[in-house]
């Protein structure tokens, strides 16, 4: 199966006349739009819906996975979740189930990473591999994903921490006052601290469980593009690995930095959003009423009740 995802043929779910089909990075359509639901291309497969049952199409439009299917996800590491007479299992590249619909909704991860995912058995969570055995066994009272070869998962007795892929807990925390809350990425994961009056401030660990960047943000997130994420006084601004502040705390609404921009907002007769370089400088001015991170040289705004895409200095690529 081709994948497209880091080439010029990437091809964008894109609306015309209440119907979806695919358009390229110029804006013209690549697959016509004839579809009721169209999602992005992952593994070089994209989930679409005909008179209200899914499958997936390659990027001819021609369709591989019939539409069998209540819900689908998109595809991740060779395997899509699917939904199925109100059930939730997992199919390959080819259609064939390798873990048979028997899920319910709330408890598993909708997606493989790094040849996991998460399922949770009578309120324990675990991980499966693609064949639908536990590698790990559910043990945990919450987990998230792996990420960097780790997971953040709560152990019985309320202690925050990370397994490896064995299920051992690599990094613990060393008291209640820390909490372990979101994914490693770019070799460090942030956390956060109830210090003095049980104040809670949040900094980053590196990927041995020591503190990198002392807490002191009222919320962080992980890092991406090289910055994170953080939030001072009530607005977001990024930081560097360093913990030395980027772009100051200015912003209301924010987003983290994919392909060297990100997404902010103003309130401005609602909020109004556009886009900023790693230097805070806006690039993109906020005239759009929504609009989401860029995806392979174009990103999807909304202006009104219309749907289209721009490119990273603006333009418009398409509107439908």
């Amino acid at each position: 199966m081709s994948n497209i995802s880091n080439d010029a043929n990437m091809l964008y779910p894109a609306r015309k006349n209440g119907k979806w089909g695919y358009i390229n990075k110029k804006g013209n359509w690549v697959v016509s739009p004839q579809f009721e639901n169209a999602q992005n291309f992952h593994d070089g497969l994209a989930g679409v819906s005909f008179e209200g049952k899914y499958g997936y199409i390659d990027t001819t439009g021609t369709l591989k996975i019939p539409t069998l299917y209540d819900e689908v996800h998109e595809f991740s590491e060779g395997m899509a979740c699917v939904k199925t007479n109100g059930r939730f299992g997992f199919i390959n590249s080819s259609g064939t189930i390798c873990i048979a619909p028997t899920l319910q909704m709330g408890n598993f991860h909708y997606s493989f990473q790094e040849g996991l995912v998460g399922v949770r058995v009578n309120e324990k969570w675990g991980f499966m591999d693609k064949y639908g055995r536990f590698v790990i066994s559910p043990q945990f009272i919450n987990a998230r994903s792996f990420s960097e070869g780790f997971a953040n998962v709560l152990q019985v007795g309320g202690v925050d921490g990370y397994i490896d892929k064995t299920g051992f807990v690599r990094i613990k925390s060393p008291s209640s006052t820390f909490a372990y809350n979101d994914d490693y990425s770019e070799s460090l994961a942030p956390f956060s601290y109830a210090g003095h009056n049980y104040q809670v401030k949040m900094g980053f660990i590196d990927n041995k469980g020591n503190v990198a960047i002392n807490p002191q943000f009222e919320s962080a997130i992980s890092f991406k593009d090289g910055l994170a994420r953080v939030q001072t006084c009530g607005k977001y601004g990024f930081i560097d690995k360093t913990g030395a502040q980027v772009i100051k705390p200015q912003f209301i609404v924010t987003d983290s930095f994919y392909e060297g921009l990100a997404v902010f907002a103003i309130v401005n007769s609602g909020y109004k959003h556009g886009f900023i370089n790693r230097k805070g400088e806006i690039v993109i001015k906020p005239i759009y009423n929504d609009a989401w991170r860029f995806r392979y040289g174009l990103a999807r705004i909304r202006i009104d009740d219309k749907m289209g895409y721009i490119d990273k200095l603006g333009n418009l690529v398409y509107l439908e």
